[in-house]
């Protein structure tokens, strides 16, 4: 368990946030499972709580109003220096910046994005609140990655944007590119082509840490979630680094993880908050192992209008869909950080 670094090189994950209606009900459940506390967020767009682990700051959590009936999920926000000039970059290389960037208090500088295949993120500016300050301790995001149909062209986005290194699988059958900052692995990106349904859409998977991948999903059973994937050794167990010395691409590699809903109460056939959790507790910079891909809708993904990339000469969606437009955060329900 350690401390994070207290400020993020541009491209790193720095923070996950999470927008739900039951709030109450949300917390309750990441107490008992993760064992978070709570604290008040920045409530400028509504109720807003900070999950605590040892008194430091690993996630959010926020209100969404009665009225909006946005998909649920986990919001991977990636830091940048400058909010306004990495929106204007997402612009440039076929994103769509939905919201901001706007000012989130005295905390930092926001905006919320997708990507050129609808895989919705934000971009997080710092000032007071830096992101997650914990890293490595059961209960901490470990792991963030996209799950798209192929990681070829969303590569070039992401690496004209945040300036990234890639290194690659090299599979006919398994499409996998890690994401590098300064010559560590940050993030992935997972290809699983027809795998990924188009009701769902491409999307950021953010994995938590646990001690044992099948008690918390027991946990989770318990506590009214539900399990969409069992715990399970993946085919693509070993073929990220690791810390101890292992056969490369060997199915033995870590212990399993495990991808789990949380649905809302009263209303099992709505759509509900999907995670993962990793055994291997370990600094972000190694990722996790053991896992195998599992889909789910994050944002929007509709979008009109192409605009070239000056950068990665990809042709992408520049205008933002009915849900992410011009409107202010709380209408969208912007997962404040």
């Amino acid at each position: 368990m350690t401390e994070a670094a207290a400020r993020r090189t541009p491209g790193t994950p720095c923070w996950v946030s999470l927008i739900v209606h039951g709030l109450h009900t949300t917390q309750n459940f990441y107490a008992e499972l993760f064992g978070w506390e709570f604290a008040p967020g920045p409530e400028q767009l509504g109720p807003y709580v900070r999950a605590l682990l040892d008194g430091k700051e690993v996630a959010g959590i926020g209100q969404l109003p009665p009225d909006r009936h946005l998909p649920i999920a986990w919001t991977t926000y990636l830091a940048t220096d400058d909010a306004d000039l990495t929106a204007e970059t997402i612009r440039a290389c076929g994103g769509t910046v939905g919201v901001g960037p706007l000012d989130a208090g005295e905390a930092g500088r926001l905006a919320i994005a997708s990507d050129p295949g609808g895989a919705v993120f934000g971009i997080w500016q710092a000032a007071r609140h830096v992101g997650t300050t914990l890293a490595g301790a059961p209960g901490t995001p470990v792991w963030n990655e996209l799950m798209t149909r192929e990681t070829s062209t969303v590569a070039k986005f992401y690496q004209a944007v945040f300036g990234y290194e890639t290194e690659a699988v090299v599979s006919a059958d398994f499409d996998y590119q890690t994401l590098h900052l300064d010559g560590s692995p940050v993030a992935s990106l997972h290809g699983v082509g027809h795998a990924l349904p188009r009701d769902r859409g491409p999307h950021w998977m953010t994995y938590f840490a646990v001690d044992d991948t099948d008690e918390a999903a027991q946990h989770v059973v318990e506590l009214g979630g539900h399990i969409l994937q069992p715990p399970g050794r993946g085919p693509a167990a070993g073929w990220r680094r690791s810390p101890t010395p292992r056969a490369r691409r060997s199915p033995s590699c870590g212990r399993p993880s495990a991808d789990a809903h949380l649905g809302r109460p009263g209303s099992p056939a709505a759509p509900g908050v999907r995670f993962r959790v990793n055994f291997r507790h370990l600094p972000a910079r190694h990722g996790p192992v053991g896992k195998t891909p599992r889909s789910r809708s994050i944002g929007p993904t509709a979008a009109t209008g192409r605009s070239p990339c000056t950068s990665c000469s990809s042709r992408a969606p520049s205008t933002a869909s009915p849900s992410a437009c011009r409107q202010s955060s709380r209408t969208t329900g912007t997962p404040w950080p």
